[in-house]
């Protein structure tokens, strides 16, 4: 059985009207639903990025290698900052 069609047979979609005998007449509204709607079009968001608005960041911890502080063993973590608008980076 088909995803899409399961999934409307359990009622997970709004507005479930079929039963389980039905999957030929579901194979046909969707066929005819694609020959009229077309092909599916690809969206995009355009981003806008300006000086100064935001920074990216992202957190690691580090396990690689040790760092002792008065001989102890100090856990840190890293953090890495890009801005959007400039592509500078930065490892912190």
């Amino acid at each position: 059985m088909p995803r899409r069609y399961s999934r409307i047979c359990k009622g997970n979609i709004p507005g479930d009207r079929y039963q389980d005998g039905q999957l030929r007449t579901f194979q046909r509204y969707v066929r005819q639903w694609g020959a009229q709607s077309g092909p599916l079009k690809e969206v995009f968001f355009t981003q806008e990025h300006r000086p100064g608005e935001a920074m990216q960041t992202d957190f690691t911890h580090v396990k690689e290698f040790e760092v002792r502080i008065g001989g102890e063993v100090f856990k840190h973590m890293l953090c890495h900052t890009v801005s959007p608008y400039t592509q500078i980076t930065e490892l912190i």
